[in-house]
């Protein structure tokens, strides 16, 4: 926050970048994750249906 007082604004800038984009990889890994245990939990209903 004492950044901001200096008007370190290109700081922040870089970090909000850097932190976003880290957090889009985050949810992306997230999401894939996630479609792969449907992907199984499907599978595996699939198996007992059978």
């Amino acid at each position: 926050m004492s950044a901001r007082l200096g008007g370190g604004s290109p700081v922040i800038g870089l970090i909000l970048g850097v932190g976003g984009l880290l957090v889009t990889i985050a949810s992306f890994y997230l999401i894939m994750k996630m479609a792969g245990l449907v992907d199984a939990l499907s599978q595996k209903i699939k198996e007992m249906k059978l």
